[in-house]
């Protein structure tokens, strides 16, 4: 999962992600009990949060800022990533289908549609505890900037998620990690003024 913003709207965006070898059909065309499986955590997660107080647990849960939640809407987004494309491209007539299996909020992709996203470049990867978030995975593209110092000033066991990343150099590590007090002292004391997004290290 992860939580997206616009400038109106709240997106927590939930990932079923299944393996390419799982199937949509059966051979007489029905759909796959693997596939109505993975479908139907789409539709538990959607009936979950059609109910208020849900929505109200997940925003306290994951501390999702009051003057977000006052000032924009909450629109959840479902993914299911699942089986291959040669099986609609061996049998065409089951693509329309299975394109009927996609509804508002709810997307459905095969393996072959993922591609890299430039934008997601320097997203780490957490874990919410009771603590807190906790910071598992850091890619070798992080960096630090004022647009993400406040986000990353969250996170716990940084240091140990930098050290963990195994396409990061040693010297990179060590930058980075000199510079987290700098960057948690900015987003607590130093935000006046003119801002640059581009301004990373």
């Amino acid at each position: 999962m992860w939580i997206a913003f616009d400038s109106a709207t709240i997106y927590p965006v939930l990932v079923e992600i299944e393996t390419p070898h799982k199937r949509w059909f059966t051979q007489d065309g029905k759909m796959h009990n693997e596939f109505t499986a993975a479908y139907n955590q789409l539709a538990q997660w959607a009936a979950w949060f059609d109910q208020a107080a849900n929505r109200q647990v997940f925003i306290n849960t994951f501390g999702i800022p009051t003057d977000r939640v006052t000032k924009h809407r909450f629109q959840p987004q479902f993914v299911l990533v699942h089986g291959s494309r040669e099986e609609t491209d061996a049998r065409p007539e089951l693509a329309a289908q299975r394109a009927h299996y996609n509804r508002e909020h709810f997307f459905l992709s095969t393996f072959q549609r993922l591609t890299p996203e430039y934008r997601a470049h320097r997203y780490p990867c957490a874990v919410k505890e009771s603590g807190g978030y906790r910071l598992l995975a850091v890619p070798p593209t992080l960096q630090f900037g004022p647009g993400e110092a406040s986000d990353f000033a969250l996170f716990r066991e940084r240091e140990s998620a930098i050290d963990a990343c195994q396409w990061m150099d040693a010297a990179r590590k060590t930058f980075l990690k000199q510079r987290i007090g700098y960057w948690d002292d900015w987003s607590k004391n130093g935000r006046g003024g003119i801002i640059r997004s581009g301004d990373r290290e």
